[in-house]
């Protein structure tokens, strides 16, 4: 599997300045054409490649995250989006998740040192990024940012860390949102799940769901604290008698959340 992996690596390399897609196969920079079907094809072959296997996901994690998380930046939205795809992908196994942790548990508190804490700065600013790509106008970007994100929520180390990025300016126009000029990434993520129910997207809204069910089944005291102030409990049991969720056959998984809550 290596032996496919590593030419694939190859033809990832960092966003190029200044670069916008054209019509045709290739990108092109201000200067020269670049070619980027490459990318974005050993992007897609990558994608398929960790779906076989958590082996899979392992070997592309260690020999090309790097270049993958580079791609998430790009400016060529065909290129973030399949970076997410793969992300998302790569989540799924706890090689890759575990690059977005950046809270330690207590029992590694006396395991941090210069070393790591670039290595935990990395994982904040991917756990960011990550989290901000959720709202990207790009459609299957933003769901690939989510699906991604509901994978790190499913353990407890990255549903710390979420529960650790910081309040943000609230853009959001939510009619529902009572809050002031701060939303906390709980609320954010709860109010992306208010606007996918109201626009009736059944695709994000099982994603924005399975995110907010796996932050509380961590049972995380800060988890359910944050959860409560920010009325999940309200939001949650109006979506149990919602149709969509029963088409998504989610019901059960949503009533389990609101138990954990009371």
């Amino acid at each position: 599997m290596i032996s496919v992996i590593t030419p694939l690596s190859s033809l990832l390399g960092p966003d190029e300045t200044n670069i916008n897609a054209d019509t045709t196969n290739h990108f092109t920079t201000r200067n020269q054409p670049v070619d980027k079907q490459a990318t974005f094809d050993a992007l897609r072959a990558l994608t398929n490649i960790a779906s076989l296997s958590d082996l899979a996901c392992q070997l592309i994690t260690a020999t090309c995250f790097a270049q993958i998380e580079t791609l998430l930046w790009s400016r060529i939205s065909a290129l973030t989006q399949a970076a997410a795809e793969l992300i998302s992908n790569l989540t799924q196994s706890p090689s890759a998740a575990s690059k977005f942790f950046f809270v330690l548990g207590r029992d590694d508190q006396d395991k941090v040192n210069e070393e790591n804490k670039a290595e935990i700065a990395a994982a904040r600013g991917r756990l960011t990024l990550l989290f901000a790509l959720t709202t990207s106008e790009t459609r299957g970007t933003a769901l690939a940012a989510m699906a991604a994100l509901s994978s790190i929520l499913a353990y407890e180390a990255g549903a710390a860390s979420f529960l650790a990025l910081p309040s943000s300016s609230n853009t959001s126009g939510s009619a529902t949102d009572t809050t002031a000029s701060k939303a906390s990434p709980t609320h954010r993520l709860l109010t992306l799940t208010q606007e996918a129910r109201a626009a009736k997207d059944t695709d994000m809204l099982a994603r924005t769901l399975t995110a907010v069910c796996a932050l509380i089944a961590t049972r995380s005291v800060k988890a359910k604290r944050c959860m409560l102030n920010a009325d999940a409990i309200g939001l949650l049991e109006g979506l149990i008698e919602d149709d969509m969720i029963a088409r998504l056959g989610m019901r059960d998984m949503v009533v389990d959340a609101v138990a954990a809550l009371k």
